[in-house]
């Protein structure tokens, strides 16, 4: 497993370093909702077909992705083209990169006061490995599971989003 950098994002002690440099925001920009965003993988079957980190902050449905992570055959047991210690390896990356400098060219998103995810199990991943690296905000150290209405809100800006995608390709 390398540490170096994916395309276009730093390796993983450089961009540590800048999510950590990033102001502590405990409302988003415009300061109308805390500044709690939805963290998750999704899968887009358009080709080639791989994953997504998604980054979804509820309160004004603003959507952003970074990868993609490509699938294996659908016949292997895991999805992703690389065992599990690495795909959250990079999935961690990315996410850190959707804040700090996002692959849209977006402006960057400022850190998080908290995040949340719909697989728990995911989150714990993520979030062991970003304290592994020493990302220091305490808060940012666990992903717990949303809301049902978070993880339902998550979902359907997910589907609006995909549904521009698949427009897209047609």
């Amino acid at each position: 497993m390398s540490l170096r950098g994916l395309a276009g994002t730093p390796p993983m002690p450089a961009i540590v370093q800048a999510f950590n440099d990033l102001p502590d925001q405990p409302r988003l920009l415009s300061g109308l909702a805390p500044n709690r965003w939805h963290i998750s993988i999704r899968h887009v079957a358009i080709p080639p077909e791989g994953y997504l980190v998604f980054i979804h902050q509820p309160d004004s449905h603003y959507v952003h992705v970074e990868g993609p992570l490509p699938a294996k055959d659908s016949s292997d047991e895991h999805p992703l083209q690389i065992d599990g210690l690495e795909a959250t390896l990079i999935i961690a990356r990315m996410l850190l990169n959707g804040f700090v400098k996002p692959q849209t060219g977006a402006p960057p998103l400022g850190r998080p006061s908290s995040w949340f995810t719909n697989d728990e199990a995911f989150g714990e991943r993520v979030t062991g490995l970003l304290r592994w690296f020493g990302v220091q905000q305490e808060s940012l150290l666990r992903m717990s599971k949303g809301w049902s209405k978070e993880n339902e809100d998550a979902d359907e800006d997910w589907n609006r989003l995909l549904r521009v995608l698949i427009s897209r390709t047609i």
